[in-house]
């Protein structure tokens, strides 16, 4: 039981300091992001990398498993993360955290879709049902699209 608190305290922290965070943000500057908070919660990790992806694992038998895939486009900016849990309660949780960041003021689209709001210009997307992983990525709507959207 201490096990599974403890792992949904690391990933509540891993949520809240990059909710979305990432998006925007260099590869250097998400590698050394994700060091500094591996060192600094000692947890068990492992990163791969290619041109345009990043992908944090944390592989730790006290903690949950957790998959960060980040992308990046031909400027080297963060353009979308992945997030993959493995189980529903971590998902849940992890979800609920992101939503409730009055930060980017999500607005439900419909049941697998939330907008931030216009200024953060994001939108998280649910993945399939049973694969406990969402999706934030940078939105590429003009302004009216976007609010339309946003008022669904």
């Amino acid at each position: 039981m201490k096990k599974i608190i403890l792992a949904i305290v690391t990933l509540f922290l891993l949520g809240t300091a990059q909710a979305q965070g990432f998006i925007n943000l260099s590869k250097t500057g998400s590698k050394n992001y994700l060091a500094k908070f591996s060192a600094k919660e000692k947890l068990q990790t492992a990163t791969t990398e290619t041109d345009s992806t990043l992908t944090f694992f944390i592989r730790d038998s006290a903690k949950q498993n957790l998959d960060l895939v980040l992308h990046f486009d031909a400027s080297g900016k963060c353009y979308r993360e992945t997030r993959v849990l493995g189980c529903d309660s971590c998902y849940q949780k992890m979800l609920n955290n992101t939503l409730s960041n009055k930060r980017y003021q999500w607005k439900k689209v419909d049941d697998k879709t939330y907008v931030s709001k216009y200024s953060k210009g994001l939108v998280l997307t649910l993945l399939a049902e049973g694969n406990f992983s969402f999706v934030i990525q940078r939105s590429e709507l003009g302004r009216k699209e976007y609010k339309r959207l946003g008022k669904m």
